[in-house]
């Protein structure tokens, strides 16, 4: 019996050890760490909504490409890229349907959806573009366009805006505000070997753990 419950330790502890692993890893290698590389504006106050991002409603932001080209520069990484805009969901009413942000690099549309029910209250929500890279930005002529697809009205989300800058424009005339959101550059996690070490050396402990109950056993 004592055999039995011997190499039945080791299996579930390997078993736990294997599984702990793959979840580490697979977690490792997906989460990406965030640089912001433009916040706008520079020190932002939201000081009205935009109004309700129902279908039909439509926001253009334009972006100075200079200040992205030199944050651009300053940043080592060509990492897949990302906005935070900053959202309102009427004081967490519940709030159904579909609205877009849209990315427009030199006429050509990144466009992501995301559903009004996942916005918090006062709040950046993030919105990833995929296959798009840091350097697909550089010198190009940015554009934010944020637009209702299918919200009903007393049903949708809003956006802030900022009183003191300017490059909204709404039905192609400008409001003098302008949209608060962060462009943002995402990077390989930086401390995924410290994590796989620690995996390791856990593994290593059970092993340490066990050897002392192996041989005990063979002295009987």
């Amino acid at each position: 019996m004592s055999f039995l419950r011997k190499w039945g330790v080791l299996g579930l502890w390997l078993f736990i050890f294997t599984l702990l692993c793959y979840m580490t890893l697979w977690q490792t290698l997906s989460k990406k760490d965030s640089r912001t590389l433009l916040s706008f504006p520079e020190h932002a106050a939201a000081s009205e909504p935009a109004g309700e991002l129902v279908s039909g409603f439509k926001l253009e932001q334009s972006i100075d490409d200079g200040l992205v080209s030199d944050a651009i520069s300053s940043s080592p990484y060509d990492g897949g890229v990302c906005a935070d805009v900053l959202l309102a969901n009427y004081y967490d009413r519940v709030n159904t349907g579909v609205f877009s942000l849209t990315l427009r690099i030199n006429n050509v549309d990144k466009v992501v959806l995301s559903s009004a029910g996942l916005v918090a209250n006062n709040a950046y929500h993030r919105f990833c573009f995929d296959g798009l890279k840091k350097s697909d930005l550089l010198h190009k002529k940015l554009v934010i366009v944020l637009q209702g697809v299918d919200s009903p009205p007393g049903q949708a989300v809003t956006a802030w805006l900022d009183g003191s800058s300017a490059g909204a424009f709404q039905h192609g005339n400008a409001l003098g505000k302008s949209l608060i959101f962060s462009i943002l550059v995402m990077e390989p996690n930086r401390y995924w070997g410290s994590e796989i070490l620690l995996i390791v050396l856990c593994g290593l402990s059970g092993v340490f753990i066990f050897l002392p109950l192996n041989g005990k056993e063979s002295h009987r």
